[in-house]
């Protein structure tokens, strides 16, 4: 038994490990409708398959992305209260440890707030997004992490798989954006490469020494160079960048394997708040981010997903908003999902 991460040297065993969307022996449509997928939903695959992203007009409610922002609005208004973690600029913090007028500032992200507060949860398991990435993992997803933006991030050109690399098979990964806000052009939008998740187009960026992650400590090369490659390789593949304006609640799900970016922010007043969670099957979700606890404090289930609170959050002080425990959930299937994880695990 072992949740070590299943190396990846050539195109071929990146198929072979990849979702069975991705993979061109298939017939998407037969497939699908052996597996009682709905033509909706077939549709969609056939764009993702296509194109390496659907998007999902008003693909979370409203409602709920109103409880989130008023979370997240007291949160600022009582900062040093709670030991959340946050990025600035590349460098790891946490809330305590800073002032909260770092809220408004450029290159901030706030790190997981799907296992602190319950809004965000329900926001990561909303039944269109969990309907859809359910038939690509053809499992219960499982968000690995999330990151909450208040402003534009203006990261260069970048694919995520080489950062959120705990899945148990690499390619088991899938990405979903949440607009919490009408986005503004000048605000530093998102922008991604339409078609540009083959790895055809994009071949695999060597980190130094083979590796085709990025591994602290131990990379010879950076994200800039990371960025040089990818931009080279669109370019090659004659493919720009397309921005992406969305609407309040749009959702926007796109491929491991799709290079995106943060374009530059033209109006430092403006804010493009967003929430993004990173998913993957429940059967390549990572067995040490499990709780060896049977009781429901582990995790729960919602709308045919699964979220599990980190082992190593459990307990500590400071690290959950109200929300946490309080919306409605399905214990009776995380009990279920969680018994068939672990009967899976035994069988490897």
């Amino acid at each position: 038994m072992t949740d070590e991460l299943v190396n990846v040297s050539f195109e071929s065993e990146w198929m072979n490990l990849a979702p069975w969307v991705d993979r061109p022996d298939i017939d998407l449509d037969s497939f699908a409708n052996e597996l009682g997928i709905s033509a909706e939903i077939i549709s969609l695959l056939q764009s993702w398959r296509r194109d390496g992203f659907v998007i999902i007009e008003k693909g979370v409610d409203e409602s709920d992305i109103d409880k989130f922002s008023s979370e997240l609005d007291q949160f600022f208004l009582n900062f040093s209260d709670y030991v959340i973690s946050m990025e600035v600029r590349g460098r790891q913090t946490w809330s305590r440890a800073e002032h909260s007028s770092i809220v408004s500032e450029v290159g901030v992200k706030f790190n997981n707030l799907h296992v602190a507060s319950g809004f965000a949860g329900s926001l990561c398991l909303s039944p269109k997004i969990i309907r859809f990435l359910s038939s690509i993992f053809l499992c219960p997803p499982v968000p690995m992490q999330s990151l909450t933006f208040i402003k534009g991030s203006q990261q260069r050109t970048h694919i995520d798989f080489p950062y959120v690399n705990r899945q148990r098979r690499l390619p088991q990964m899938v990405a979903a954006w949440i607009a919490l806000e009408d986005v503004h052009e000048e605000s530093g939008p998102l922008a991604y490469f339409k078609g540009g998740h083959l790895p055809t187009l994009t071949g695999f960026f060597d980190w130094g020494n083979g590796n085709l992650t990025s591994v602290a400590g131990s990379n010879k090369r950076n994200s800039n160079d990371f960025a040089d490659y990818l931009e080279s390789k669109m370019k090659e593949a004659k493919l720009a960048p397309v921005m992406f304006l969305p609407k309040k609640g749009d959702v926007l799900i796109w491929h491991a394997n799709l290079p995106h970016l943060g374009l530059p922010i033209r109006n430092v007043d403006l804010t493009r708040r967003s929430f993004v969670t990173h998913y993957t099957g429940l059967f390549d979700y990572p067995e040490r981010w499990v709780s060896a606890s049977d009781c429901d404090s582990a995790g729960y289930s919602k709308n045919g997903g699964l979220i599990f609170e980190y082992p190593y959050d459990q307990g500590k002080k400071n690290n959950k908003f109200d929300s946490w425990g309080q919306i409605e959930t399905d214990q009776a299937g995380f009990r279920y999902w969680l018994s068939e994880y672990r009967n899976r695990l035994q069988e490897r």
